[in-house]
């Protein structure tokens, strides 16, 4: 989990500490406090694109350090021990720094490493989720992919994946041969030619050596003819009826090579033809075959967790406020199947008694579509082993019951990973089990902004701001109160892990 990030000279951002614990940890603030910064520097940390730009005016760099307690993630310790890297006391501190002329340098544990390895390293770490992500709902490949992670159908995905590469390198073999069959349809329109030639050529003397041999040819030129241009004919269309005419060719062959020797490389040729186009037909056979029952096996696993899946979000729900809602996850089968297997996968929706289920871009707002979302992630957390997720403002569109729901549903999820959410909506504050405040203000004359850990008196005031806009109203303080009392009666945040710690009502420490 992260314990803590560090940003320095940042956008408006000169240096601030972020502390974060285990459990549910909410950022909240007015907009333009600096959230989405605070965000950004995260996925800088986590190796997305760096720009000069985000340089704040005046400063030489950027910096963004994270320190990362990553416990016995297996999967996490694997692939840093294929990178040649190494945990420190089970703690990863990962670092970046944008220079203001635009060049960038990424650290693990002070190990100099690309922003590849830093980002594969980052999705390992924490899964960004923004307020926009929820349009990857509308995304057939990203619902197949959410449908088979609760399938747990890596192995069978992969071996569709292979099946279907092999048929498409057997495919491209039949291809190549194709070229080979157009190259003897070339060579038999070279036979019309010479025997065309031989038929208007005029024999000079002197040329008794040969006389033999052409004699021969005009002699059964009609005949010469007439074969190399059934050759030719012969040889034109697919390659399933120049399998079934290959026989045919070799007999017609073997009468022109009795005519000219010269021929005789045709009937190599020919001959390696007719083994490999039957070679290659029943390679294709067996890889088609097999990729069909890579396919079905596939369809059989993504089938039961369709059922499943349905039912639990369908208990999920009711409690974001969607009292009537139905979700299916549809199977459509396709004509034949391909490298995602036989089937396309659609999500649909009922979000109103007695309406049809219909594919979810069609039928949900964007409020509903963060709902669903938010349902899917807490049925999948339990399979995701990344150990932090954050969550961008995922709350748009939706507020009062609903948001406390939603709050509820977060700390669920909570439960099983770290959760960062910056949000503002004060419902789902309310129910974080650690809540730190954005805020900017000037320092010598320039814009910064700073992060403070809120409890007690702090966090009423603040809550009371979101939900009013006035933190000294006693009505907006009171519900503020409300808010956070029933909150507590949810129980305590996990214990498990380190967990940064910063005295509440101060600001963290900086370096």
């Amino acid at each position: 989990m992260l314990t803590e990030l560090r940003i320095k000279n940042l956008a408006i951002i000169e240096q601030l500490t972020l502390p974060l614990a285990p459990g549910f940890n909410v950022l909240t603030g007015e907009t333009g406090a600096g959230k989405s910064i605070i965000v950004g520097a995260l996925g800088l940390l986590l190796g997305e694109r760096a720009s000069s730009d985000a340089v704040r005016t005046g400063a030489e760099k950027a910096v963004v350090e994270g320190d990362f307690e990553v416990g016995a993630h297996a999967g996490l310790r694997a692939l840093l021990d294929e990178r040649g890297l190494e945990a420190e006391d089970g703690m990863l501190l990962l670092k970046r720094e944008v220079a203001a002329n635009g060049r960038a340098r990424a650290w693990v544990n002070g190990t100099t490493v690309t922003a590849a390895v830093l980002a594969e390293l980052g999705r390992a770490l924490v899964s960004v989720h923004g307020q926009h992500e929820s349009q990857a709902l509308l995304d057939e490949p990203s619902q197949r992919a959410i449908l088979d992670a609760f399938a747990e159908a890596g192995a069978e995905v992969r071996a569709v994946e292979g099946a279907a590469h092999a048929v498409a390198e057997a495919r491209r073999a039949i291809a190549e041969l194709r070229a080979r069959t157009a190259e003897a349809e070339r060579r038999a329109d070279w036979l019309r030619h010479v025997a065309h030639e031989i038929g208007e050529a005029k024999l000079a003397a002197g040329e008794d050596v040969r006389l033999d041999e052409e004699a021969r040819r005009l002699e059964h030129a009609d005949e010469l003819r007439s074969l190399a241009s059934g050759l030719s004919e012969a040889l034109e269309g697919d390659e399933e009826a120049t399998l079934t005419r290959l026989g045919g060719l070799q007999r017609s062959l073997a009468s022109l090579i009795r005519i000219d020797p010269q021929l005789a490389p045709l009937q190599e040729s020919l001959d390696g033809a007719w083994s490999g186009l039957a070679a290659l037909e029943a390679q294709v056979a067996a890889s088609e075959q097999a990729l069909r029952e890579a396919a079905a096996r596939l369809t059989k696993r993504r089938t039961a967790a369709a059922a499943r899946l349905a039912r639990e979000v369908d208990a999920i729900l009711p409690t974001l406020g969607l009292p009537d809602g139905r979700f299916a996850a549809a199977l459509v089968a396709l004509s034949e199947p391909g490298t995602h297997g036989a089937e396309t996968v659609e999500f649909r929706v009922a979000l109103n008694v007695g309406h049809e289920a219909r594919p979810i871009a069609r039928v949900a707002s964007g409020g509903e579509l963060s709902r669903v979302m938010l349902a899917l992630k807490t049925i999948l957390a339990r399979l995701d082993h990344v150990p932090t997720l954050v969550f961008d403002e995922v709350d748009a569109g939706i507020g009062g019951k609903v948001g406390l729901q939603v709050g509820d549903a977060m700390r669920r999820v909570a439960a099983h990973h770290q959760v960062f959410a910056i949000s503002h909506l004060p419902q789902l504050a309310a129910r974080a089990h650690h809540h730190i405040r954005v805020q900017k203000g000037a320092k010598g004359g320039v814009t910064t902004a700073d992060v403070t850990v809120l409890a007690g008196e702090d966090r009423v005031r603040e809550v009371a701001r979101m939900l009013g806009g006035d933190d000294e109203s006693s009505v907006s303080q009171a519900h503020a109160r409300e808010l956070l009392a029933h909150a507590s009666e949810a129980g305590p945040p996990p214990t498990t892990g380190r967990g940064a710690t910063a005295e509440p009502g101060r600001h963290p420490r900086k370096r």
